[in-house]
């Protein structure tokens, strides 16, 4: 693709219940591809319904990889220090498969502060690295946590 790329990106802050927050993003989506955008974003926020709705990206990508076929799905971001880097790497690989290889990762330490009950835990090094079925690697080391790309 030549020239400017524009992205979509929500919090899914829409009125009304979970699942019509849900239907309605996607709907989004699914409207942006149509208009031509080249990737739709979604935020991962946990603890506060102000700050956004969409405790678990993946899922939802998924529901959106089935939906769509060109635009590009970005997480925007996954935090790493609550969530478990193994399955956020599987669950990417899961999706980047399911959409064709449409997934694009953004991962961070966090947001809005906020006590987190994973927040200070103690973790043992893990590398979990699968090509060439998986684009991703995840690593756990003490008290940090990552995904990366595998470069081939």
């Amino acid at each position: 693709m030549s020239g400017a790329r524009l992205g979509f990106f929500t919090r899914l802050l829409d009125a009304g219940t979970d699942g019509e927050q849900y239907r309605a993003a996607l709907a989004q989506v699914r409207a942006a591809e149509e208009h031509g955008f080249a990737s739709a974003w979604v935020a991962q926020h946990h603890f506060d319904r102000d700050e956004g709705g969409l405790p678990s990206p993946f899922p939802f990508l998924a529901a959106a990889a089935v939906q769509t076929e060109r635009i590009a799905l970005g997480t925007g971001i996954v935090t790493l220090p609550i969530d478990d880097p193994v399955r956020v790497s599987e669950d990417a690989a899961f999706v980047d498969a399911l959409s064709g290889g449409r997934v694009q990762l953004g991962i961070g330490t966090g947001g809005t502060p906020h006590p987190s009950p994973r927040s200070s835990a103690r973790r043992t090094t893990v590398a979990i690295c699968r090509p060439p079925t998986s684009r991703w690697c995840a690593t756990r080391s003490r008290g940090a946590a990552s995904v990366a790309p595998i470069c081939a």
